[in-house]
């Protein structure tokens, strides 16, 4: 049998084991209120610390600022901002400097206060950028820049608009525009100081740059060249009566191109009346003009002996112009006159074509010569000229004297002679034995009308003075 020994305490009676065990219970309850206490204390403690120093991962201007108070972070971040990489760039160039060059600072220290109370209540924080308390020093701004080449007035390009040159030959072509790399000083500064303390590091000064405001790819200006140059393209062929041409092109209108105080090209109206004008005087020195539709071929002009002067419808002549120059291209052509011979007019009249080598006779409206062969002037140096003429004489049995190309005399007698350009007229030739072709070119006469005799005897038959000899050619050449 067991004894239990028991104890009288304060009147209690307990065994030892009782005894021992309310010691251990009393203990572990000090213990877990000890434990409680300090996890109080230090989550008190923390979160007084926390008040005045940042939540861990704060980040503030690329500063892990974790921990620290305002006086340790604002020391880190100005660190950084001292030893900040500040790129400028210029032109094609770049230069480097630190943020200490220009005194980028913080201004005070409430843009750190806000963060801070901003994270209140949190364990981490988060990155953050100065937003409104940055700082730099216009001096050292200015000293800076100063110190840019390209930022110097006397190395500055100003930028130039694209423009229209006119060439020597009239034709327009665009210059292309100069950029340039022209930018203000006093904006630049500006720009330099509004980007730093927005916490930019990388500033271009291109952006800011004077820029040509016109330039070759311009709508208006391109516009303009080729409106102007399709009109220098046109070629306008204006034969005259007396056989030369007058070539209207390029290098007659590049001085009608004008150009007003906007810099835009045209064509100045009053320049092509002018011109019209001038060709009419021209014209008049030439003489009349007989629009003559030869035998099997199509209408051409003619000078005419003729007292009427010929003038040219200077309105007619100027809209058509306008005309050809706003199509474009290659026109060969007579005058507008305002007045013209009507072949209407005879019944009766000689046709020779030099081209053809053929004489028709019309007599009251009836052929009675139909392109009978004939032989011209020799061609090269006795080409015979084409023209209305009319019959100045006629003869039988007449000698034609002159000089040979090699000096000497010729006498060629004749049945029949009709001259009607001076010493050129229509006869008979007994000493050819061929007639038309190619004989002219290298067996011609000496400019007369060489026919069979038979031929001749029915022109000198019928013919008199009031009937036109029309000679003309039918080819150029």
């Amino acid at each position: 049998m067991i004894k239990v020994e028991r104890e009288e305490v304060n009147g209690m009676n307990y065994t030892n084991s009782e005894r021992n065990n309310k010691k251990t219970s009393k203990g572990g309850v000090i213990l877990i209120a000890t434990v409680i206490l300090g996890v109080i204390l230090v989550g008190f403690i923390r979160q007084n610390y926390l008040k005045s120093h940042f939540a861990r991962n704060t980040m503030i201007q690329g500063v892990d600022c974790s921990y620290f108070d305002i006086p340790k972070a604002t020391e880190a971040i100005a660190e950084v901002l001292d030893n900040e990489k500040i790129t400028l760039i210029c032109g094609e160039t770049t230069y480097e400097f630190q943020g200490k060059d220009f005194g980028l600072r913080m201004s005070d220290s409430k843009e750190l206060e806000e963060i801070l109370a901003s994270q209140q209540g949190f364990e981490s924080g988060q990155e953050y950028t100065i937003k409104t308390s940055l700082i730099v020093e216009d001096e050292k701004v200015e000293k800076c820049l100063s110190g840019i080449k390209e930022l110097q007035k006397e190395n500055m390009v100003k930028p130039q608009n694209a423009y229209i040159v006119q060439e020597d030959d009239g034709m327009l072509r665009i210059e292309s525009e100069v950029m340039g790399n022209e930018v203000e000083f006093e904006e630049a500064v500006a720009m330099c100081k509004e980007n730093l303390i927005f916490g930019e590091t990388t500033i271009d000064f291109n952006l800011i740059a004077n820029v040509p405001e016109v330039s070759s790819k311009d709508e208006k200006l391109n516009a303009n060249v080729t409106a102007i140059n399709h009109i220098l393209d046109t070629v306008i062929n204006l034969e005259l009566t007396d056989g030369s041409i007058v070539i209207l092109d390029k290098t007659i209108m590049k001085s009608w191109v004008c150009v007003d105080e906007s810099g835009e090209y045209y064509v100045d109206g009053e320049k092509i009346t002018a011109f019209v004008e001038e060709l009419n005087e021209r014209v008049k020195e030439t003489g009349s003009t007989l629009m003559f539709t030869p035998s099997d071929h199509s209408p051409i002009a003619l000078p005419v002996e003729d007292k009427r002067i010929l003038s040219i419808d200077i309105e007619k002549e100027t809209q058509q112009i306008l005309g050809e120059l706003e199509k474009s291209g290659t026109y060969t052509r007579m005058p507008n006159y305002e007045q013209e011979i009507d072949m209407a007019e005879f019944e009766s009249y000689v046709e020779i074509d030099i081209s053809r080598q053929k004489v028709w006779f019309y007599y009251k409206g009836e052929c009675i010569l139909d392109g009978v062969p004939c032989v011209t002037g020799n061609a090269g140096n006795h080409d015979t000229p084409p023209g209305v003429f009319y019959l100045k004489s006629k003869s039988r049995n007449a000698v034609l004297r002159g000089w040979n190309d090699n000096g000497t005399r010729y006498a060629s007698p004749v049945k029949v002679w009709m001259p009607f350009n001076g010493g050129i007229g229509m006869h008979d030739a007994s000493w050819k034995t061929e007639f038309g072709g190619e004989i002219y070119k290298t067996n011609g006469s000496h400019g007369c009308v060489n026919m069979r005799l038979e031929d001749a005897e029915k022109v000198y038959e019928y013919i008199d003075k009031t009937m036109p000899i029309i000679v003309y050619k039918s080819e150029n050449g």
